[in-house]
């Protein structure tokens, strides 16, 4: 399950930064999260979540940085819009017209609506966008390496 792009054009574009690459030190293995990557040195902002074991990214420097250790059942029960794809959607087409575009075309798709990276747990939702009204709050449980 990958995720990482802005719901706003500028704001994928504010965040696409490169990050150098860490070395692959643990295996992409079901419920570990990692960069996603284009080649050497070429993360941004986009991660995804293996649903699956997959060893054979660990040889093309995808370097897990976490782990969910509760809360995969949800990230298995979320809307993929390209089943057995690897390749997913048209990230260029994402990238010029954002959350606009994907709802459109893909209006079962599930949106990530407020992120924390603390041990709290927010009850507000301020700055979201009405049309974003959650169907549901979820909490993952991340471990980070």
């Amino acid at each position: 399950m990958q995720l990482g792009l802005a719901s706003e054009p500028e704001l994928t574009e504010k965040w696409d930064t490169k990050i150098v690459d860490d070395p692959v030190v643990q295996s992409n293995l079901y419920s570990y999260i990692s960069f996603a990557t284009s080649g050497a040195n070429s993360r941004t902002s986009q991660i995804f979540i293996n649903i699956a074991d997959n060893p054979g990214l660990d040889g093309s420097g995808f370097s897990p940085f976490g782990r969910v250790v509760s809360g995969m059942k949800v990230v298995e029960q979320l809307y993929n819009p390209a089943p057995r794809s690897s390749s997913g959607l048209d990230q260029t087409t994402i990238r010029e017209q954002g959350n606009v575009w994907i709802l459109d075309n893909y209006p079962e798709t599930d949106i990530i609506a407020l992120t924390e990276f603390n041990e709290g747990t927010s009850a507000a939702f301020a700055g979201r966008a009405a049309w974003m009204a959650p169907v549901a709050v979820v909490s993952l449980a991340v471990v980070w390496f």
